[in-house]
């Protein structure tokens, strides 16, 4: 024997709804000081930073004095051998 059918009654709000649809900006803005996303933006803020600075001149502030005088030493010669090659 089949199961009866049963109506479950259906109420209609008459009052409008408001609609809770944000901006796109503040949904963003919303998303990323949530609490929750915090370890996430802090990471992302920081290896951005990091490819700012490598990619920077200030990374050669890493390099060892030697290692700089080496490569300058070394730059400084091969013009001056491209310098007697073209002369």
């Amino acid at each position: 024997m089949a199961p009866k059918a049963t109506r479950v009654p259906v109420q209609r709000v008459d009052a409008p709804r408001r609609s809770s649809n944000k901006g796109y900006v503040s949904s963003a803005y919303s998303a990323l000081t949530s609490p929750e996303n915090a370890s996430v933006v802090r990471s992302v803020a920081v290896f951005g930073a990091a490819v700012a600075f490598f990619s920077s001149s200030w990374s050669e502030f890493l390099l060892p004095p030697e290692c700089y005088d080496t490569i300058r030493y070394d730059s400084i010669r091969h013009a001056e051998m491209l310098q007697l090659a073209n002369a």
